[in-house]
């Protein structure tokens, strides 16, 4: 089960240029009258297992997607954008005891249309995801075999940055609603989801080193209780809470071109998502690691 995460680039809300070059990676926005296209590389690792009865099955998935995120600067304040990503996932699942069965699912993930704004040291901003169709399940595995959310989503957000010289630090808090999510499944019909949002703490803490920045992130989500519908039964998903910690570095070639890395690690506790069949997840790591380039014209 993938961690709930909205945005894998720029999250918030803000900042303006000195010379051509940011004052925030955190809250990175592109100058009032400048575009900034963003290229990033995703590779997710989440070794999910879960037990029943004493048992052991398999819901693991690794991830590998490609964004292209889009920014125009509509003042030195406020910025408007959306981003789009498309990606393959190795999905490896069984039931408990049983046999793995392995799936590719690929295809376009949802659009994302966002707005950010700062005022002072309070940053703010606004996602809006929309899906592109339900989630499809394969007729023969009976596994996800595509990247579509199945639901509309939208996140806010609202922080504060300060800055100590060549440090800069501070907190952003956001709110994940996500709409209904629906499975169209092998066997012809419309499962859905409800429920699962996401609060999340984020402090931060990042360094100008001259030629770019060196930060960390640490993050502390809390996901929402959720319900699976068929047309037979209702699955409760358990509440549970999830730590991360994010190191991330920029280098700037050029007042217009940027590199981008990131390596996050996030703890996930043992918690129960199918109260029906008792299926309860061993606590795990996942991972994820983030390359890319942005380029501001």
């Amino acid at each position: 089960m993938k961690l709930i995460t909205v945005a894998v680039l720029t999250l918030a809300a803000t900042a303006a240029f000195a010379d051509g070059k940011a004052t925030t990676e955190f809250y990175y926005e592109p100058a009032g009258g400048q575009q900034a296209l963003q290229l990033n590389l995703d590779y997710m690792m989440d070794p999910m297992t879960y037990t029943e009865n004493g048992l052991t099955g398999d819901a693991k998935t690794n991830s590998t997607s490609l964004i292209v995120n889009y920014g125009y600067g509509l003042s030195e304040n406020m910025v408007v954008g959306g981003y789009l990503s498309y990606g393959s996932d190795a999905i490896t699942a069984s039931a408990p005891g049983g046999t793995d069965q392995t799936q590719t699912a690929s295809g376009l993930g949802d659009i994302h249309l966002y707005f950010k704004g700062f005022s002072d040291m309070i940053h703010y901003g606004l996602d809006l995801g929309i899906n592109n169709g339900n989630i499809t399940e394969d007729s023969t595995t009976n596994l996800r075999n595509n990247n579509s959310s199945g639901g509309m989503s939208a996140k806010a957000n609202v922080g504060f940055m300060m800055a100590a010289g060549m440090l800069n630090y501070g907190a952003d808090l956001s709110y994940l609603y996500k709409g209904t999510v629906t499975t169209a499944t092998a066997g012809g019909t419309n499962d859905t989801t409800t429920g699962d949002g996401v609060l999340n703490l984020s402090p931060f803490v990042e360094y100008n080193y001259g030629s770019g920045f060196a930060g960390a992130v640490i993050s502390y989500s809390m996901v929402q209780s959720g319900n699976d519908t068929t047309t037979t039964s209702v699955a409760t998903n358990a509440a549970y809470n999830v730590a991360g910690l994010k190191l991330f570095g920029t280098y700037a070639f050029s007042d217009s071109m940027t590199g981008l890395l990131s390596v996050a690690y996030y703890s996930v506790p043992s918690y129960q998502f199918d109260a029906n069949s008792a299926h309860t997840t061993v606590a795990y790591g996942q991972t994820d690691v983030n390359l890319g380039f942005r380029m501001t014209f």
